[in-house]
């Protein structure tokens, strides 16, 4: 992650080593001579966001803000929109059509778009949708004189995606990427939650959405607060509290084996019981706090991964940081259990289902597939530890900050600063070459993919969603990947959860005038089942590998016998929800 300056261990007079020179955190851990990341621009900021700084062969641009430089949030893309058409259309070149204006019949009246922004709503349901005169933002796009299909190709225009290598983004036909036709429909609007409370602290770190249940969805909030929202009763209270809030900025949430955590830009952490008696009464009581990292230049906790481990009851939480460290905390005793370190900044992590590997993405074109248990590491010189290194995979063109692995156990994929998402089978990641293989490389809308989930065993037709640094969720069928659904709003996008069994698919729109809780519901349970697990074309043309007998994630040999039989269960479950007619 683009941030403070980092100094690994050993480096002399808090220099930062890079390359191949004696001394580079590769040599001394260790590591094999991969593509480096390049090194981070110097220059510290007190509240511990980078600075604006100009640093030779890195083509990146130190925001001052928490948004991309290039970027600006829906409000200022109106006005600005609206003044430039206006003063370009009053005597367009000849030939020329007016600037920011799809056809001649087009006016974006500033007037217009100053009532818009007056107008305050707290939510927008499915009946209030109305083509252009309501979307999901509860946006008017026909009062202010222009279509929503105009501001879309807009944005497209003017929308800048955020990279740390020069052209890495740019299509090449020697990438073999490519987009799926959009023509599913997996998921369907359910309504928004607009919300005017939601922080987004560092423009590229976007996992600041979590949920621990089918009702409760917590988001990261101002002054080191993480909210929790009742999408039952639309209830909204503070769920997290770090004791220090006024200093604390959040960069990254998660929550899961009954515990909520949060990580900030200082290596500091809160953990919260979700399962506590009086957590609903009394939000934060039953709380610890701590820290992962002494290093305050460079200790930001660039995501949080909650598992457990095979011989281990208690939850633990793996710390991907700036500093290069992966920690796992065993969050029962706050114990470190393994603290290993990288040549790279760590950006994401995942674990496999399994819980015998686990993938590694960062400022690193490469992806590092690494030993999960915390004892298989090795010393290194300088007493620092390295991970166990099983593999390393190559084809990214640009930093990654998304990765997910499958409940199958053998299919992930990764997303990186490159618009590309790359899927992977962990049977057979190279060649006889030693060459890295993905199975895909499949190319986002707009941006780079911040955020991936796959969808769990027993939810039905398998998906992948991958949301992008702004406006898009792409909904990928994770069966074939030559079709996916595109979900589209206006906005940074600040993460991506799936509750209630993969039913419903919450999103966190970070814009400070329509942005909040966007909700999404499954399109037809009983039919997806029938359709997707037991009428399914058993021709190897729709089966991606040899075996598969179902649309739904395959049964690992590892499950326990009482989830064997889930798929029956959702079955009998669809059959009771239909009913008995015409019987």
């Amino acid at each position: 992650m683009t941030g403070n300056p980092v100094t690994p261990v050993g480096a002399p007079n808090g220099g930062v080593h890079t390359g191949n020179t004696a001394g580079s955190p590769a040599v001394l851990f260790g590591f094999p001579q991969t593509s480096p990341a390049q090194p981070a621009p110097p220059g510290v900021a007190v509240t511990g966001l980078p600075l604006p700084q100009i640093v030779p062969m890195v083509v990146t641009i130190m925001p001052s803000n928490n948004l991309s430089p290039e970027n600006c949030n829906l409000e200022r893309f109106l006005v600005d929109w609206a003044r430039k058409a206006y003063a370009n259309s009053c005597v367009p070149p000849p030939g020329k059509r007016p600037y920011g204006l799809l056809d001649r019949n087009a006016h974006l009246c500033e007037k217009e778009v100053k009532a818009q922004l007056g107008t305050r709503i707290t939510r927008v349901v499915y009946d209030d949708l109305n083509g252009d005169c309501c979307d999901y933002q509860g946006i008017d796009w026909q009062q202010m004189g222009v279509t929503r299909q105009q501001a879309r190709e807009q944005r497209r225009q003017t929308y800048t995606n955020y990279i740390s290598v020069k052209d890495s983004d740019k299509w090449e036909p020697s990438r073999c990427e490519y987009m799926p036709r959009n023509t599913d429909n997996h998921f369907c609007f359910r309504g928004m939650h607009i919300k005017r409370s939601i922080h987004l602290s560092h423009f590229q770190l976007r996992n600041l959405l979590a949920s621990a249940s089918r009702s409760r969805v917590y988001y990261a909030a101002r002054e080191g607060v993480v909210r929790q929202f009742n999408a039952v009763s639309g209830a909204d209270s503070v769920a997290l509290r770090f004791r220090q809030h006024n200093e604390v900025q959040i960069s990254t949430i998660a929550a899961g084996q009954g515990v909520l955590l949060a990580g900030g830009f200082n290596g500091e952490y809160c953990v919260v019981n979700t399962d506590s008696e009086y957590v609903d009464e009394k939000p934060g009581t039953a709380r610890f706090e701590g820290t992962v990292t002494t290093n305050r230049a460079s200790g930001i906790s660039n995501h949080i991964d909650i598992h457990n481990l095979r011989g281990v009851a208690a939850p633990l939480a793996a710390f991907a940081s700036n500093d290069l460290g992966l920690r796992i905390v065993d969050l029962e005793t706050q114990r470190i259990l393994s603290d290993v370190m990288f040549p790279f900044p760590v950006n994401c992590t995942a674990i496999s289902p399994d819980r015998r590997l686990r993938v590694v993405v960062g400022d690193c074109k490469d992806v590092f597939i690494v030993a999960a248990e915390p004892e298989r590491t090795t010393t290194r010189r300088g007493g620092v530890s390295a991970p166990e290194i099983l593999n390393i995979l190559r084809g990214h063109n640009d930093y990654g900050f998304a990765c997910a692995w499958a409940d199958d156990g053998y299919t992930l994929a990764t997303g990186c600063q490159d618009r590309a998402i790359k899927i992977w089978d962990a049977r057979k990641l190279c060649n006889t070459s030693g060459h890295s293989i993905p199975v895909t490389t499949l190319r986002t809308e707009m941006a780079g993919a911040r955020s991936l989930r796959f969808s769990p065993v027993g939810s039905g037709k398998r998906v992948l969603i991958a949301a992008e640094e702004a406006d898009f969720l792409n909904v990928f069928d994770a069966q074939t990947f030559r079709t996916h659904q595109t979900l589209d709003f206006f906005g940074e996008i600040g993460g991506v959860t799936l509750t209630n069994g993969s039913q419903d698919l919450w999103a966190l729109c970070t814009d400070s005038w329509r942005g909040g809780l966007l909700h999404f519901e499954r399109c037809g349970l009983a039919a997806a089942a029938v359709a997707f697990d037991e009428a399914h074309d058993p021709s190897p043309r729709t089966q991606r590998w040899r075996g598969a007998t179902s649309f739904d994630w395959p049964r690992p040999p590892w499950e326990p016998r009482r989830d064997r039989h889930r798929m029956l269960r959702r079955r009998l479950r669809d059959v009771a929800a239909a009913g008995l007619t015409p019987f």
